[in-house]
């Protein structure tokens, strides 16, 4: 019984192993991929992992000062551009990424977001001098 156990573990441990060298694509394997749709000059900071998401993996692509997320699979064979909302809270994954990436971008989008919230003035008419 013991040997059957000892075996069922080694079995589970390399499973475990095998499982995680199927990860993220390399950096080099998504720019290759990216550079046969946008060939300009842009480094690829980081690939990871969508733990929200099965299968898909983020990319952080910095272009001159800016910086931009997309996602991929784990092939590098799909380039998908777009947000990923949370349905049932309504949370726009994307966007807080980049804004987390991009200061300026977070500064932008809280200055919409005070415009938006600001009451608008409303002038008040002009009395007639007697």
């Amino acid at each position: 019984m013991k040997k059957l156990m000892f075996k069922l573990s080694v079995v589970a441990a390399v499973l475990v192993l095998l499982a995680g060298c199927g990860g993220a694509p390399s950096k080099d394997d998504v720019k290759a991929a990216v550079k046969k749709v946008m060939p300009v000059e842009f480094e690829i900071s980081e690939v990871k992992k969508v733990n929200e998401v099965p299968g898909l993996y983020e990319v952080v692509l910095k272009l001159g000062n800016q910086v931009v997320v997309f996602y991929t699979d784990k092939n590098a064979k799909y380039l998908i551009s777009g947000s990923i909302v949370e349905v049932d809270t309504k949370k726009n994954l994307t966007l807080e990424r980049q804004m987390a990436l991009n200061p300026q971008m977070m500064q932008q989008q809280q200055q919409q977001e005070q415009q938006q919230t600001k009451p608008s003035e409303t002038k008040k008419p002009m009395q007639k001098k007697k």
